[in-house]
């Protein structure tokens, strides 16, 4: 379990998809940076939600980033462990 508070940073674009990660409980913003640093919200996130999760299935980079809205807690389970 890891507690996350609001606006800090969860994963990143680009990170290696180590964790399987699931929100117990808050709100996540997944989103895409731009070259002239915008944010494109891909989506939000929220209690019982998966994150990255295709990533971590593929062994592959996380393809976006993702931030808490608000005090957030994740379940992280190691990929080895969770296969």
């Amino acid at each position: 379990m890891k507690e996350y508070g609001r606006g800090e940073h969860i994963f990143g674009e680009g990170d290696p998809s180590d964790f399987f990660v699931t929100i117990v409980s808050g709100r996540v913003k997944v989103f895409k940076s731009t070259p002239a640093g915008k944010e494109i919200i891909i989506e939000i996130f929220g209690t019982g939600d998966p994150l990255g999760a295709v990533a971590v299935y593929e062994n592959a980079p996380f393809p976006a980033s993702a931030t808490a809205l608000e005090p957030t807690t994740c379940l992280l389970i190691p990929r080895p462990q969770f296969f």
